[in-house]
Order: structure tokens, then sequence, then C-alpha cells
């Protein structure tokens, strides 16, 4: 069985692991954070998107951070705009439309490039973040649809869960920003001077 970390906590990450369910469908795929990826002993084949475990056979990722941690046969490119994007190529998979909608999906994402369905699915991601068991559902259901993931029903329920949370905190966030406003904008008329730049 072909053993895997990926990063945890954003759609790069999650839609790496849909490739390599494409793949190999049986794949024991470990959902890390970056501390976690530094500190595990743990043995893997493949390790997307995160720093390079200290054992690891395959290494994938893009981020000019990581520079230094490239081996001769791992895929490294600073300039690519996702891990996905690598992945694809090491995984042989380019000739896969749904893996070619995969990697779309995460160039767009790790470019801020999202659509209101990535949104979603990176909310949905972020908010499942920690369980290994819903994250591995998540990637199971993009590797099977593709771009038309928001058709699974596990993603499109997950988001009607969480988006009523989501909606109070945005709420919540935007009383806190106006509150704030609404007391610069006194302290300035009223001549608070500390609340002025010094353009002198």
């Amino acid at each position: 069985m072909v053993k895997v970390a990926v990063h945890s906590s954003d759609c790069d990450g999650i839609l790496s692991a849909s490739l390599i369910l494409l793949k190999y469908p049986e794949a024991e795929i470990d959902f890390l954070t970056v501390e976690e990826a530094k500190e595990t002993n743990k043995e893997y084949d493949i390790a997307v998107d995160l720093p390079r475990p200290r054992k690891c056979r395959l290494w994938i990722d893009h981020h000019e951070s990581n520079s230094d941690l490239k081996r001769n046969g791992d895929y490294f490119d600073p300039n690519a705009n996702s891990a996905a994007s690598l992945l694809v190529k090491a995984l042989d998979l380019e000739r896969s439309k749904i893996a070619r909608d995969i990697v779309e999906m995460a160039n767009l994402a790790d470019t801020g490039r999202h659509t209101d369905d990535l949104l979603i699915l990176d909310r949905v991601i972020k908010w499942n973040q920690g369980n290994k068991e819903k994250l591995l559902a998540i990637a199971r259901a993009v590797s099977k649809s593709g771009r038309d993931f928001m058709r699974e029903e596990l993603i499109s329920s997950e988001w009607r869960k969480i988006k009523p949370e989501i909606e109070r905190f945005n709420k919540k966030i935007e009383e806190i920003v106006s509150r704030m406003w609404r007391k610069l904008r006194r302290n300035w008329a009223e001549g608070d001077t500390c609340m002025r730049l010094d353009h002198q």
C-alpha cells in the first residue's frame, strides 16, 4: 500500500490527495500540518505540498521556502502554480480529464483565484482540518466528480451545515470592525492627536 502525506488545510493539499486516490484508490493518506511534516519520523512513499519529511521517497512541492530540501528525483518547482500541477506529472495522470480538472482547480485556489465553488470547498476543508476521515472522504468525492464536486452529497451537506456558522462569524467580524471605525472617527472628530498620523 502506498503511504502518502499531504497538506491538511488547503485546497492544493486536499486536491493533491484526490489525484493520489485516482492513481492509488487504496492509498494510506495522512493529512499533516507543516509542523507535523517537519517533526514526523513516519516513512512515506510520497509527500506533497509540505516540507520534506525526514523519511520520504518522493517529495513534491512548489514553495520557495522549501527549496533547500530538494533531492535528486524530487518534483520541485517554485514557479509551479500548485503542488498538484507537479503531482499529476509524477503520477502520469495528465491524460485523465478529471485529473486535469483537479489540477486546474488547485492552480486557481493556490494563486488566489477561487471560484465560488472553490471558496466553498476551501471553507469545508478548513472546517474539517484535523478530521482525517472527513478530509479523506472529501478528497475521494473530488476524485470521483472533479470540477462537479458540489454535486457530491458529502460536500454539499457539509456546506449546508457550516454555512450558518460562517455567516454568523462574518457578521460578528463586521460588527467589530464597524465599532472600531466609529470609535476612530469619533476620536478624530474630538481632536485626539494620538489617532492622527504625524507627517512632519
